[in-house]
């Protein structure tokens, strides 16, 4: 029996009678599922904080009764930011992470507080403290009252409630060891790249970027791109996808635009590099309207509205789910088959991985022990909610509000006061903010 994914009950769009599923991703940061009212969010959920969060939790007494015209309206004091009145509300009860996000050897978490709390890698020193790593989760100073979190390689941003974006994190990628503001209001969405981050601003939801340029990643000129600079043809962005060296971006009317480094065809197309966006040929309304898009270093994948996953670009470590020595890259997506049909995405860097409708785990590309997987279930997790990848590690959130991170571990990323890899999730994140 087709199991429907809880998305394409919230849409009017006519579902196809599909064989095999096949499943879209896109890269790291991913990061958290932002939203900007209830209506952004799947069935059963709420969005608070400018995040998606299940219904059925009890500390979070978001309101069942809230009308779509409830939710349009807009936060009075975010400018141009079209914010849900469910933003600004703090939930009652104790602290719990309601999103994650990772990047290189570092993971964040951001609390039902509006809080911020990173572990692992600390070299570029936005993590509390005067030590090089974390090995259980610290509160980052100076992010209080944020909405949706990225990380980047050596960088961490949050959006906050009033629509302003602050970082910390490595000086030459724009933003100093230093809380910094790098959008005083009206960001939407916020999404990081490997060393370079972008975030939606006003009311067309303009896509500005900032940090290393080195391809053309940020849209403007030079090697570094210091202040958000905002990416000509770019606006009514829905979905932001930044991998390495390049970036992509849905719009609200579902189209795909890519731009920059273009080697391994993950702007989908032939051709060399583009400073300017390029259309996607493959996704439009009538054939597959984006719902979700994700980046990895040099892939990019896309879920559709119709529970259907395709990837592009990449496939030298199985990123595309399609045997190595059959293709090393494409231009066109191919379509990923899994056991459930996915409903949300990650990637990072070789990897991509999928929740399932059940709430199982599903994921393939390179793993921390360098071996290529073809699509398999992550065993011991149930009842996933989220993921995020980093280099070389893995994190997803419960519904219970537990994190499980698994993969490399030398700088403490993994969360669990240890330095030892994980080839499998076994130990949940310790939760320091219960202290």
């Amino acid at each position: 029996m087709l199991s429907v994914p809880r998305h394409l009950l919230t849409r009017c769009f006519p579902l196809p009678v599909l064989g095999a599923l096949t499943l879209l991703l896109i890269a790291c940061d991913a990061n958290s599922q932002a939203c900007e009212s209830n209506v952004d969010c799947y069935v059963g959920e709420s969005c608070v904080l400018g995040t998606c969060v299940l219904d059925e939790d009890p500390d979070l007494d978001v309101g069942s009764d809230t009308t779509e015209e409830d939710a349009d309206t807009p936060y009075e004091d975010a400018g141009d930011t079209d914010q849900s009145d469910t933003d600004t509300h703090i939930p009652d009860g104790p602290p719990h992470p309601i999103a994650i996000s990772a990047a290189m050897n570092v993971s964040c978490a951001l609390l039902s507080d509006a809080t911020v709390w990173c572990w692992g890698d600390n070299s570029a020193s936005f993590i509390s403290g005067g030590d090089d790593e974390a090995l259980t989760p610290r509160k980052i100073d100076g992010f209080d009252g944020a909405v949706e979190i990225a990380t980047a390689n050596a960088r961490l941003c949050a959006r906050m409630q009033d629509g302003a974006v602050l970082c910390r994190g490595d000086g030459s990628n724009g933003s100093g060891t230093t809380l910094e503001t790098k959008i005083d209001g009206g960001a939407t969405r916020l999404s990081a790249g490997g060393f370079h981050m972008c975030a939606t601003v006003g009311e067309d939801a303009t896509l500005h970027c900032w940090g290393d340029n080195g391809f053309g990643q940020t849209g403007a000129d030079g090697e570094q791109t210091a202040e958000p600079t905002p990416v000509e043809g770019a606006s009514n962005i829905v979905h932001i996808a930044a991998g390495d060296f390049h970036t992509c971006a849905s719009t609200d009317a579902d189209q795909v635009l890519c731009f920059s480094d273009n080697y391994a065809r993950q702007l989908g197309v032939e051709g060399g590099e583009s400073l300017e966006p390029v259309t996607h040929p493959f996704f439009s309304p009538t054939t597959y309207p984006v719902f979700e898009l994700v980046a990895g270093s040099t892939h990019t994948c896309a879920l559709s509205e119709s529970a259907e996953v395709w990837c592009w670009g990449d496939n030298t470590f199985g990123q595309l789910a399609i045997d190595t020595e059959l293709l090393e890259n494409s231009a066109e997506p191919d379509g990923v088959v899994a056991d459930d049909a996915l409903e949300k995405l990650a990637a990072g860097n070789h990897r991509t991985c999928g929740v399932g409708t059940a709430g199982r785990v599903f994921c393939w590309g390179q793993d921390h022990t360098e071996t290529i997987q073809h699509v398999h279930a992550i065993p011991f997790l149930q009842g996933v909610t989220q993921l995020a990848i980093g280099q070389n590690h893995t994190c997803a959130l419960t519904e219970d509000n537990a994190i499980f991170c698994w993969g490399a571990n030398a700088s403490g990323q993994l969360g669990i006061n240890t330095r030892g890899d994980e080839t499998e999730p076994g130990f949940a994140v310790v939760p320091s903010w219960e202290d």
